[in-house]
């Protein structure tokens, strides 16, 4: 496929990957807002992108056109990002994206090629879902992982959940089959 495309590969320090893509399990836009947040308060580089064209059906996720200051048309397709932070214990891959209506064996095989290639030990992917939690009560955040202690470590309710998946399913069993 070569969806993605290198702007550039920067050798990195103990990389750890944060991921987030916009879809079926980002209720409210909250991973991807967090994942943007990082990007918007820490110095980071662009350093790879992914080809929308074969990911994506055009009618039900379109291009958007919009005008300059100039009245200069531009036109913005889906995205997929992978960025680089440098930081003081370890680095940073955020990857932050739209969830692909196709190819998603492809597209997830790729990802985690490119997240191996960066030297990337261990990944944190976020999502969110909409549930009914009281205002006054704390909410619980769940999660899941490849390796058993990490739930504990970090206080998150193991997940229960059986059913149809995201993306961000998809590429978490494919982490955990790259020993990330």
């Amino acid at each position: 496929m070569a969806a993605l495309q290198w702007l550039h590969q920067p050798a990195l320090d103990s990389p750890v990957a944060l991921i987030a893509f916009e879809g079926w399990g980002d209720a409210g836009e909250s991973s991807t807002m967090a994942a943007l947040a990082f990007l918007e308060k820490l110095d980071s580089e662009l350093i790879a992108i992914v080809d929308p064209d074969e990911l994506f059906d055009f009618q039900v996720r379109r291009p958007t056109v919009s005008l300059d200051s100039s009245g200069i048309r531009s036109i913005t397709w889906p995205r997929n990002e992978i960025h680089a932070v440098r930081a003081s214990e370890h680095d940073l891959v955020v990857v932050l994206g739209e969830e692909p209506h196709y190819r998603w064996k492809a597209f997830t095989a790729e990802l985690v090629e490119a997240l191996v290639s960066l030297g990337v030990k261990r990944a944190v992917t976020l999502g969110a879902f909409i549930g009914q939690v009281a205002h006054t009560l704390p909410v619980p955040l769940v999660g899941s992982a490849t390796q058993p202690d990490t739930l504990g470590i970090h206080r998150l309710h193991p997940s229960g959940y059986e059913g149809p998946t995201g993306i961000v399913g998809i590429l978490n069993a494919a982490l955990g089959n790259a020993d990330i």
